[in-house]
């Protein structure tokens, strides 16, 4: 499937385990936490160059706990 929005990243977690930076992706309508196949959500730095950028991502949504994993992302005109 293919989404579209802008890249956010964000300090979650702060003073659990699971602290760290998550990249997201800001659509029109819902809110995905970024993710790579076989990579660790949390502080993966591959997201960092799309920060605050408009972004066209090729993947698959796990729509219930709103996670999308990313087989392709690109710079769109923003």
């Amino acid at each position: 499937m293919l989404y579209e929005g802008k890249v956010e990243i964000r300090e979650e977690g702060k003073g659990s385990k699971s602290e760290g930076r998550y990249a997201h992706l800001m659509s029109d309508d819902k809110d995905y936490i970024l993710y790579r196949d076989n990579t660790l959500v949390v502080n993966d730095t591959f997201f960092e160059p799309f920060e605050g950028r408009q972004v066209r991502v090729t993947g698959q949504a796990q729509e219930r706990v709103h996670y999308l994993q990313v087989d392709n992302i690109e710079i769109t005109n923003d």
